[in-house]
């Protein structure tokens, strides 16, 4: 950039006619200032095109943290009144050429309904309850909640209508409270009622510091059973007008069995709609209905009676129910 000197030594020169390889300049006021803009413009230009890649560069990296989060950038924030769900002939694949892990599932789940995902091992119910949840992203078909597609929702937003407890329970270090909040700021009266909800508020202020309670990472302080409860009641925590719950009776004894079933009767009881994968008869027979899948493709949908009927080979587990757990199907059905 020139200095004071060079910029006077300049314009003297180009007073003076076409000096300094500058044809047309004139010393009149007018030519001056031509001359004065025409040199900005060759000593700037290559700081505009350096200030226009890093503008591009800031958009492109703002674009690809949306996706990374889910958002599609959206003013608009969506309400999940109902907690309706339907699924369109979705298509999932882990990676490009392979073959897909789920096939064209379509399905509808009415407001306040509960359905129950059954199926062999490696089935695609783990997937299809992702997918549901907008983890994952269809390859083709959509995913829409309360008639929107998800793609709509941004994922902070949807996570406040949506409850999740995952197959394998992920728990941080911090408080009892701070995980039932989802490490948000701590609502005191939505974790009491949440984990009341979940069954769990006996068990947690049995703990030494109750809700105040380190858990360490992972929940490493607590037994597996404890955290299924702790992870329900977070999966809860502000009523989500939609609970997506996988295996989530995988890690519980008796006492814990009972108090899932029961907080599954008081979902059903709010109009909550529930999407469950499992595979235990007492925690099925509490469904409206069940969807079989078999090597990702749903092959039978509707009331547990004629599901059941129809897939004798497939279902035959959930048929052998032994005396202590008929007894709490019963009670449920």
């Amino acid at each position: 950039m020139p200095g004071r000197s060079s910029w006077a030594s300049i314009l003297v020169a180009n007073s003076s006619g076409s000096r300094n390889g500058i044809p047309g300049c004139s010393n009149t006021a007018d030519g001056r200032l031509t001359n004065m803009r025409r040199l900005l413009t060759r000593t700037l230009r290559p700081y505009v095109v350096v200030a226009a890649r890093l503008i591009e560069a800031y958009a492109a990296w703002v674009q690809l943290s949306r996706r990374a989060l889910g958002d599609n950038g959206a003013d608009t924030a969506l309400p999940l009144s109902h907690g309706r769900l339907d699924l369109e002939r979705v298509v999932h694949r882990a990676a490009p050429g392979l073959a897909p892990i789920i096939r064209g599932v379509s399905l509808q789940v009415a407001a306040g309904e509960s359905v129950g995902i059954i199926g062999p091992s490696a089935a695609g119910k783990t997937t299809l309850l992702r997918l549901i949840l907008g983890i994952l992203q269809p390859c083709s078909g959509a995913v829409r909640l309360d008639g929107a597609d998800a793609d709509q929702w941004h994922r902070r937003a949807r996570g406040k209508h949506v409850g999740y407890l995952p197959q394998d329970v992920e728990l941080f270090a911090g408080t009892v409270a701070q995980n039932i909040a989802r490490l948000g700021p701590v609502d005191s009266v939505a974790v009491l009622e949440a984990a009341r909800l979940a069954h769990a508020h006996e068990m947690i202020v049995q703990l030494p510091c109750g809700y105040d309670s380190e858990i360490g990472d992972g929940g490493a302080a607590l037994s597996g059973g404890q955290r299924q409860r702790i992870a329900l009641a977070r999966a809860l925590y502000r009523n989500p007008r939609l609970v997506v719950l996988d295996e989530p009776n995988a890690n519980l004894d008796a006492e814990g069995d009972l108090a899932l079933a029961n907080t599954i009767q008081a979902l059903k009881e709010r109009g909550t709609t529930l999407v469950i994968a499992g595979h235990r008869p007492s925690l099925m027979a509490q469904l409206d209905k069940l969807a079989l899948l078999r090597d990702g493709r749903l092959e039978a949908f509707g009331h547990n009676d004629a599901v059941l009927l129809s897939t004798e080979a497939v279902v035959t587990p959930l048929r052998r129910v032994p005396a202590a757990q008929h007894a709490m199907q019963e009670r449920f059905s």
